[in-house]
């Protein structure tokens, strides 16, 4: 289970064990035109990821070993 007291630290910290540009990461998430910018306000403390996003991004670190 991963802390998600500050996601913004989560989320820039699981994109970087992951080694995907916040573009990729965006993809991976499957957020659309805007995913990149979304993924650079997320790691900005502007908004929060969704509970099913936050479960997305776990499922990602798991399948990557993570």
């Amino acid at each position: 289970m991963i802390d998600w007291t500050d996601p913004r630290v989560t989320v820039r910290k699981a994109r970087h064990e992951l080694g995907l540009s916040a573009s990729a990461f965006a993809e991976q998430l499957r957020l659309g035109i805007w995913g990149s910018r979304t993924v650079r306000r997320w790691e900005a403390g502007e908004l929060t990821p969704s509970g099913t996003t936050q479960l997305a991004i776990e499922y990602l670190l798991k399948k990557n070993g993570r």
